[in-house]
């Protein structure tokens, strides 16, 4: 077997039929190529709704073990030599998947394939040595599960259990992949996330965003141990931090309150930037009801134009 599709998946009755039926009108040879559902003790309809695809192999869970223990079992049942997960609520959009496959064989081997897309390839995908270079020329979009194709074997070489609360094992795992073999990009994009799916995503909601921000570059913190240096390290959380001031701006619009174990992760995380200490220590520490009156007179300025 040559490629897993792996869907985990919680609840996910909404989206995963017209996930699952953009992968089956695919053109691959079922031999070389296999759909598998995880699911997470869902507690709607997910798994009525994916009984009625005989070819979709089901993985089934008594309790719910958390996104990051689901992801894993995802490789640890999959066949293929190559794992592809992806969300309940995305769509595989490149109906000729050939040139994947094709790679997929390819006799070098690689360690993770960003499937995002990269127009900036001039073959059908390119190849990186160094995991820096990788990371750098997906944009750090590789942060994102369903964007990889992860070898089966490396994944399961690599530190797992640490990671099984962080939310981001996915790129725990990415970033330990890149140091063990060379990885590559496609040129043309697989999966995008479906139309439909547009409400405001759970780990955004309530300001939550920030501490899933905080749980990645806790992932970060370790990078040193496999092998990466300081400065590259300083470099992508420098760009996570750089994204706190709107991230903050709007948690506090909606209530969101620092208690003070945020206040010390942020500190800890971020105390070596000066910048924290000039500009984001502060959008932290004013209190909710400043961004309302603030928001407020916006709106009434924005009606008096």
């Amino acid at each position: 077997m040559l490629l897993t599709i792996g869907i985990p998946v919680y609840n996910g009755e909404k989206y995963i039929k017209e996930t699952i039926e953009s992968i089956l009108i695919c053109d691959f040879d079922w031999e070389e190529v296999e759909v598998i559902v995880s699911d997470n003790a869902s507690t709607d309809n997910t798994l009525n709704y994916v009984r009625e695809y005989s070819k979709v192999r089901i993985i089934e869970h008594e309790e719910n073990v958390g996104y990051d223990k689901n992801l894993n079992r995802v490789f640890q049942y999959a066949n293929g030599k190559y794992v592809w997960t992806i969300g309940a609520d995305d769509l595989v959009v490149n109906y000729q998947l050939e040139n994947l496959i094709k790679m997929l064989k390819d006799p070098n081997d690689f360690g993770v394939i960003f499937v995002g897309g990269k127009d900036t390839c001039e073959e059908t995908y390119c190849t990186f040595d160094q995991a820096e270079l990788f990371l750098e020329g997906t944009n750090f979009r590789s942060g994102f599960f369903p964007n990889n194709v992860i070898a089966k074997n490396i994944w399961l070489s690599c530190e797992a259990e640490q990671f099984f609360t962080s939310g981001w094992i996915h790129y725990a795992m990415v970033l330990q992949a890149l140091r063990k073999k060379k990885s590559a990009l496609t040129k043309n994009q697989y999966v995008i996330e479906s139309p439909r799916a547009n409400e405001i995503k759970t780990w955004n909601k309530n300001g939550s965003g920030i501490t899933v921000g905080l749980k990645l570059v806790e992932v970060f913190q370790v990078m040193q141990h496999w092998g990466y240096d300081e400065k590259f390290i300083r470099k992508i959380k420098g760009i996570i931090k750089n994204s706190y001031p709107r991230v903050i701006i709007v948690a506090k619009l909606r209530g969101f309150e620092v208690s003070k174990s945020i206040l010390d992760s942020f500190i800890r995380l971020y105390g070596e930037f000066p910048l924290f200490w000039i500009l984001d220590i502060w959008f932290l520490l004013l209190p909710s009801f400043i961004y309302r009156i603030a928001a407020k007179v916006l709106r009434f300025a924005n009606l008096l134009k």
